[in-house]
């Protein structure tokens, strides 16, 4: 605590930390997101990242295995793109490290991606 500091002003300081922390994620998180390139994902990949979507909103770690098992056995022979499945580990990897809306908020971004808009 800082010398002549109530609890009352402790709690405003530590709250407006907080916010400033938060702000300060939701910024990189949106810079990252925006600068990420627009990756086009083939079939297989489409398919993956609706499930990863569903998996991630829902917080499912039990999918989330299943679903490393099934890009596991596809290995190198799939059809599964470079670039899918580099979309595919970038999400599966936050899912894993805890970062389950940071993983959904980058399927829905890699799903958006997909839609052109005219």
């Amino acid at each position: 605590m800082i010398r002549g500091e109530t609890p009352k002003s402790k709690s405003r300081r530590m709250f407006s930390i907080g916010v400033a922390s938060a702000s300060f994620a939701a910024a990189l998180l949106f810079l990252y997101l925006w600068l990420t390139p627009k990756a086009k994902l083939d079939e297989h990949g489409y398919d993956l990242t609706i499930a990863l979507y569903r998996t991630c909103n829902q917080k499912d770690a039990n999918s989330l295995d299943a679903i490393e098992r099934v890009l596991a056995e596809a290995g190198s022979e799939s059809n599964l793109s470079k670039h899918s499945r580099a979309v595919v580990t970038r999400v599966m990897g936050l899912a894993k490290s805890g970062y389950w809306r940071e993983a959904t908020i980058e399927c829905r971004a890699a799903l958006d991606n997909q839609v052109q808009r005219h």
